[in-house]
């Protein structure tokens, strides 16, 4: 026997009365009281008809689909394919969900029937919903409100949306362009940054009466440096106020000293992209050896660069007095022993090298401090054209050419320098007075070379030099003749030596 509806007043799976124009539909479902006494208590609680308590209820009873609402019934299957889908195939009966409670009663008074309160969503699905939420408004802002379409827009709109910048800010809008000033008004007024917005939206910036690289702010604009959003605006205001704030002024000399190698190294980089400059290698050059001189005012630790050791010897070559003098009166210079020592490989009263070379001593400990990959270097070769002059000093006659036996004035210096592979450690190996270097010669003095750098600690990997016909003879000798690219290493047969043709490195 079919199960009926125990609501008073339903007609839920009743037959149809006789003389009536009652259209109820007779086949609905029917679920029986839950066997949880809780949801029992429940439903009870919420059908408005006494004497109805939990004692009399029997299995036969139930409570038909016309009083619960649609989101508790669930007429359908569904399944989960592999590929994560979802299919759905209608149910004969429909069941209740878990937490089904009836609460819609038609034929009663109408305070008697609740709305359900609204299922509560699971964390994760709140969470996902408040983030959707947030990007999308994120979205409308980002392309309705922060986009700069072009240089009229940015003009017309300018003076609502600087009020972000700051009061620090004073802003000049022209025809061709818009500028920013920050102006430090406590003492003296002075300028203190300053950008400029072009025409076509890319942004110069200035410190002080300087104009700085753009590409300081390519974190900020991108490599186009273009203004295209609002939000960039304040951004560029406090980084560039901050960064060109107003230093304290130098109480002592090694400030100034500190401001002064500040402003050469932005020279330098300025003189790097510089492409008009037909100079640009000798200007370059003269400003790298102005900086050195003012870092090396007040540094606690003398360390002079390749550079810088290559041309003090090329002065020390050509005049040891002239030498002498810049170096007590204006110059920071490397003591004329050091460069001494430097030519002391290639003693004729020290053949092999011994610890007590002050040069090689020099080198170990250098080598030492350095990691294990940065000790893989290359050989570099080169010439150094000096005015022959010879100088009686200490007893001896200086200035004649090494690899001439008749005490002939040398002309150049050879010089020998070595470069990390891995880093950007360089160093100077040995400079040479010589006078129409000869092949032979020439041959034994890159062994004994490659004989102080390896037994120095490091690994010569290459020989590197220029065109020079002397360089080419030296490299078909080693080949035993016939000129090829790379040899069995002098100094281990295990590893290859590597020659290389290139311009003068100096």
């Amino acid at each position: 026997m079919p199960r009926k509806c125990s609501v008073i007043g339903c007609r839920g799976n009743y037959r149809k009365r006789k003389n009536t124009d009652d259209e109820v539909n007779n086949h609905v479902s029917v679920f029986r009281f839950p066997k949880d006494e809780l949801r029992r208590k429940e439903w009870l609680r919420k059908i408005p008809q006494e004497g109805l308590t939990p004692d009399n209820i029997t299995d036969n009873m139930g409570v038909c689909e016309q009083h619960f609402d649609a989101r508790f019934i669930i007429r359908d299957h569904t399944f989960n394919r592999p590929d994560g889908s979802t299919f759905k195939s209608p149910r004969m009966l429909p069941v209740l969900s878990d937490d089904a409670i009836p609460t819609l009663f038609p034929n009663t008074p109408s305070y008697l029937s609740t709305a359900p309160a609204p299922k509560r969503k699971h964390p994760d699905d709140r969470r996902a919903e408040a983030t959707a939420r947030d990007e999308q408004l994120f979205q409308t802002w980002h392309v309705e409100e922060d986009i700069i379409s072009d240089f009229d827009s940015f003009r017309s709109n300018l003076s609502s949306k600087a009020v972000d910048l700051g009061s620090d800010w004073i802003l000049v809008s022209k025809e061709h362009f818009c500028l920013f000033v920050n102006i430090d008004s406590c003492n003296c007024p002075t300028v203190i940054a300053s950008f400029k917005v072009c025409e076509d939206m890319t942004v110069l910036i200035f410190d002080n009466k300087l104009q700085r690289n753009s590409s300081e702010l390519t974190w900020l604009l991108g490599d186009a440096n273009k203004l295209t959003r609002w939000s960039q605006l304040p951004n560029i205001c406090s980084h560039w106020s901050n960064t060109c704030r107003v230093p304290v002024k130098p109480e002592t000399v090694e400030d100034h000293v500190s401001v002064v190698t500040g402003r050469l190294k932005q020279l330098i980089h300025a003189s790097k992209n510089d492409d008009q400059n037909d100079e640009k290698t000798t200007l370059e050059f003269r400003l790298n050896f102005l900086l050195q001189q003012f870092e090396l005012l007040y540094s606690v630790q003398k360390r002079y660069s390749p550079e810088c050791m290559v041309t003090a010897f090329t002065i020390f070559c050509s005049s040891r007095s002239t030498y002498c003098y810049l170096r007590e009166s204006c110059l920071t210079l490397p003591h004329t022993s050091t460069l001494r020592n430097l030519t002391s490989c290639f003693s004729q009263c020290c053949q092999t090298l011994t610890d007590d070379d002050a040069h090689f001593v020099y080198l170990k400990h250098k080598c030492m401090a350095l990691p294990e990959c940065e000790r893989l270097v290359v050989l570099l070769l080169d010439e150094i054209y000096v005015r022959p002059k010879v100088t009686y000093k200490g007893g001896n006659l200086q200035g004649f050419a090494e690899n001439s036996t008749d005490s002939v004035q040398a002309t150049t210096v050879q010089a020998y320098m070595i470069a990390s592979v891995l880093s950007k450690h360089k160093d100077v190996a040995a400079l040479q007075p010589i006078k129409n270097l000869e092949m032979s010669f020439f041959h034994d003095s890159v062994m004994k070379v490659l004989s102080l750098v390896e037994t120095a600690g490091y690994r010569v990997l290459a020989v590197l030099s220029d065109n020079n016909r002397a360089n080419r003879n030296m490299f078909e000798k080693m080949c035993d003749g016939i000129l090829q690219p790379s040899v069995p290493h002098p100094l281990d047969s295990e590893r290859r030596l590597l020659f290389f043709y290139s311009t003068p490195f100096i």
